[in-house]
């Protein structure tokens, strides 16, 4: 049995449209920038799920820091670490947001993607919603990756689509459905990590 704790302040009650999702483990060296990018959303109603995966090095403290000072960030830490799947799946778990999305602990978002992608899904009645990333790499290159083409399709091919990599070509299978999504589309059908 999977055990793990949420760290909650007293006042942390939110009520959100969005879940954002992000496993953590021996994250710190990025960790903070990454958290900070998901503060700067445009997106009002926005929740932010760390999920510390038994990390051994400072990544638990940033996170507990983060949910301190910020009533939108929610903190759960796993007693061992368990894989990035099993994060993943807390997180879809305790999502109170009508949508949820991934984005691991080393990306960096825009500050407005969220925002986006959440008009594109209620405009349009999609079930997800998804956009090209950049690959940022170590020797200072940014390549854009995804495609750059609009889909429509219902949620079980988005899901077949997304998982043979033709929603987001190019990008290498890097994106585990880091756009959001509507929370019935994963948990309402079973779909786990």
């Amino acid at each position: 049995m999977l055990s793990y704790s949420e760290y909650k302040p007293a006042s942390h009650e939110i009520s959100a449209e969005i879940s954002v999702i992000v496993p953590v483990y021996n994250s710190a060296s990025c960790l903070e920038t990454t958290i900070n990018c998901l503060r700067r959303q445009t997106c009002d109603n926005i929740e932010i799920l760390l999920i510390d995966d038994g990390s051994s090095d400072e990544s638990a403290q940033i996170c507990r820091s983060a949910s301190e000072t910020d009533p939108r960030i929610r903190f759960f830490q796993l007693e061992a670490n368990c894989g990035v799947s099993a994060a993943r799946n807390v997180g879809l778990r305790e999502a109170k947001g009508n949508y949820i999305s991934f984005v691991d602990a080393d990306d960096r978002v825009e500050p407005d993607m969220m925002e986006y992608l959440l008009e594109l899904l209620q405009e349009t009645g999609a079930s997800v919603s998804t956009c090209g990333i950049y690959m940022d790499y170590p020797d200072g290159r940014i390549v854009p990756a995804g495609s750059r083409k609009q889909y429509r399709t219902d949620g079980r091919s988005a899901i077949d689509e997304i998982n043979l990599n033709d929603l987001i070509d190019g990008a290498g299978g890097q994106a585990v459905l880091q756009k959001p999504a509507r929370k019935y589309l994963l948990s309402g059908r079973g779909i786990r990590w």
